[in-house]
C-alpha cells in the first residue's frame, strides 16, 4: 500500500478498528466497491485515453439494498440487473490486502477511501485529492481493467453514440465568440477528443484496442 499518509494518519485494515493517537478530522464514512457500466467510458489523461468511468457501490447498512445486518447481496442483484458489474476488491491484491480500499482512523470512526487518493488536514481542515503519482497509478489501474478484460472494450456503437454527443457540444461551443481564450480553449479540446473517439472508433472496427498508443493526439487537461 502507499506510505505517504501513514505517517501522519493510522492507516488500519479494513477489518478491524485501531487504537490511534492521530487521527483524521473527517466524518466516518462507509466501505464501498468500485463499479463500471459497459457504457460508461469517457476520455482522459494527457493523451486523451477512453477509459472506463467507474461508479461506486457505498456499502452502508439500510442505504440502496445494503441489508441492515451489511449484508449487500440485494445490492449487489439491483447493480446486476441495472448492467453494473461491482470490480471485487480480491481481484487487486497487487495493490494490497484490501484491494483498491483502504481506511484511516477518524475521530468519528473509520474513514474509507482508495488507494489512490490522499487526505491531507492542515488545522482542522482535511482536503482529499490525487497527488501525480496517486493519479498515475489510477490511470494504470483503469488501463489495466482494460488490459486484464475484467472490463470489456466500448463498442463501435458506444464510441460513434460519444461522436454524435461531441459533436453537438463542439456546434454550441463553436457559436460562442471564440475571440475569447476561455471558449477557444474549450472549443479546441472538445474537437480534439473528437479526433481522438475517431481515432478509437476506427481501431474498434478493426478489433484494437484503444488503448493503442497514440502520442501525437494529445489532450490538454480541462
Amino acid at each position: 500500500m502507499p506510505s505517504q499518509i501513514q505517517d501522519q494518519f493510522a492507516r488500519v485494515p479494513i477489518s478491524r478498528r485501531a487504537n490511534a493517537k492521530n487521527l483524521l478530522n473527517a466524518p466516518s464514512s462507509p466501505p464501498f466497491r468500485w463499479t463500471h457500466h459497459p457504457e460508461r467510458f469517457h476520455i482522459c489523461g494527457e493523451h486523451g485515453e477512453l477509459l472506463p468511468q467507474l461508479g461506486k457501490m457505498v456499502l452502508e447498512p439500510g442505504v440502496n439494498g445494503v441489508h441492515a445486518n451489511g449484508s449487500d447481496h440485494l445490492a449487489r442483484v439491483g447493480a446486476a440487473k441495472n448492467g453494473w458489474q461491482v470490480l471485487e476488491l480480491q481481484s487487486f491484491p497487487e495493490l494490497g490486502d484490501d484491494g483498491y480500499l483502504t481506511a484511516v482512523e477518524g475521530r468519528e470512526g473509520l474513514v474509507h477511501f482508495s488507494v489512490f487518493e490522499t487526505p491531507t488536514q492542515q488545522g482542522n481542515v482535511v482536503r482529499w485529492s490525487k497527488q501525480a503519482e496517486g493519479q498515475a497509478r489510477y490511470m494504470e489501474f483503469l488501463r489495466d481493467l482494460l488490459r486484464r478484460r475484467i472490463i470489456a472494450e466500448p463498442t463501435v456503437e458506444l464510441i460513434e453514440f460519444m461522436i454524435g454527443m461531441k459533436e453537438s457540444e463542439l456546434n454550441r461551443r463553436g457559436a460562442k465568440d471564440l475571440t475569447k481564450i476561455a471558449n477557444r480553449r474549450a472549443y479546441d479540446l472538445v474537437a480534439k477528443q473528437i479526433e481522438r473517439l475517431r481515432v478509437a472508433f476506427e481501431r474498434s472496427q478493426r478489433g484494437v484496442s484503444v488503448l493503442e498508443p497514440q502520442t501525437d493526439l494529445a489532450v490538454p487537461h480541462g
